[in-house]
């Protein structure tokens, strides 16, 4: 879109991803600081950079698994870190550098506890 900011950009690929895996489309709220905080788990990366080097790639290669934690999401809506877009890069940064992503974890500490439940990594 003309004009678009490179955060912007990302964060609307970032719905768009969650598109795909969500049930209810309705209940799907940005969060722009848990945003904010997650970009910088990227080491400095660019918005487009870190999602054409990292989350892109990571969202392809585990669209299985996200499918089936949204479809649980769908029978179970309580969890409302899963409503966000947000929740993919916590879900990667869970995988990929959990302790940097315990050290600036903004939420709830149970939250952090259920993603470890929800994604099968430990946290």
């Amino acid at each position: 879109m003309p004009g678009e900011s490179e955060i912007e950009l990302f964060r609307r690929r970032l719905r768009s991803s969650l598109l795909v895996v969500h049930a209810n489309p309705s209940t799907i709220v940005h969060d722009e600081r848990l945003s904010e905080i997650l970009l910088g788990l990227f080491d400095g990366a660019e918005p487009a950079r870190a999602w054409s080097k990292v989350i892109g790639p990571y969202l392809r290669e585990q669209q299985s698994g996200l499918r089936n934690v949204w479809r649980e999401h769908a029978a179970d809506p309580s969890f409302p870190l899963l409503d966000r877009p947000e929740s993919l890069l916590v879900l990667e940064r869970a995988e990929h550098d959990r302790e940097r992503l315990r050290r600036c974890w903004p939420g709830p500490a149970s939250w952090l506890t259920r993603i470890s439940d929800v994604w099968g990594v430990p946290l």
